[in-house]
C-alpha cells in the first residue's frame, strides 16, 4: 500500500467513525429529527401542554449515509491510487 492509499483509507475511516461519534453524542436516535416534542407548563392555569420546537437531532440514518458514502469514495480512491508497474 503506497502513501496516497494510506491517507485515503485513514481519512475515509475517520469520517465514518466521526459520523458514528456524532450519532452517539446526539443520543443514539434511529431517525434524524428536525423538531422535538417538548412539555411546557402554563403558570396561569397550572397545566402542561406539548409544543413542537425546532431542534436538530442526529440519527442513525444520517450516520449510515455519511459512513457509506465515505467508505465508497475511499474504496474507489484506493484503486485509483494503486501503483501500476508495467513489467
Amino acid at each position: 500500500m503506497n502513501s496516497k492509499q494510506k491517507i485515503s483509507v485513514q481519512v475515509t475511516v475517520s469520517l465514518a467513525f466521526a459520523a458514528f461519534l456524532a450519532w452517539a453524542y446526539f443520543g443514539f436516535n434511529t431517525f434524524t429529527q428536525t423538531k422535538v416534542l417538548i412539555d411546557k407548563k402554563d403558570e396561569l392555569f397550572d397545566t402542561t401542554y406539548k409544543v413542537w420546537e425546532e431542534q436538530f437531532v442526529w440519527g442513525l440514518d444520517l450516520s449510515l449515509l455519511i459512513a457509506g458514502l465515505s467508505l465508497l469514495v475511499g474504496g474507489v480512491l484506493y484503486f485509483v491510487f494503486k501503483n501500476r508497474n508495467k513489467a
